[in-house]
């Protein structure tokens, strides 16, 4: 199974647990303006708004990043980054707390560099 197939099923059993009452587990602060594609309704009064995972149509190349700092990255990050644009996505999956990276537009770069450069 592919990533993208796997955040498919996870985004769309997520979205059954939400619907049941838990609207928080798509909901984010605003991060900027750049990610109006997620976004999904109004700001609310504790100035959260939901969001919806969209699937991406470009692709981001690691190329350059690769270059740069002289690696080789696996396929499964450049298959999880180009899979759909999403918010933060966290919670436990049996005993273990499970957070994701979100990829939000015009910030994987930036703010996965920093994730990339503190392991090498």
């Amino acid at each position: 199974m592919s990533i993208k197939e796997a955040m498919k099923i996870y985004f769309q059993m997520r979205k059954e647990i939400a619907n049941e009452g838990l609207d928080f587990l798509f909901k984010t602060p605003i991060s900027s303006e750049d990610n109006l594609i997620i976004y999904d309704g109004e700001v609310d009064e504790e100035e959260y708004i939901s969001w919806k995972p969209v699937e991406k149509t470009v692709s981001q190349d690691f190329t350059s990043l690769e270059d740069e700092f002289d690696i080789k990255l696996h396929k499964s990050i450049d298959e999880y980054f180009n899979s759909y644009w999403f918010a933060d996505l966290d919670g436990f999956y049996q005993e273990h707390n499970i957070a994701l990276e979100p990829v939000l537009p015009n910030s994987e770069r930036e703010k996965f560099i920093p994730r990339v450069t503190e392991r090498i």
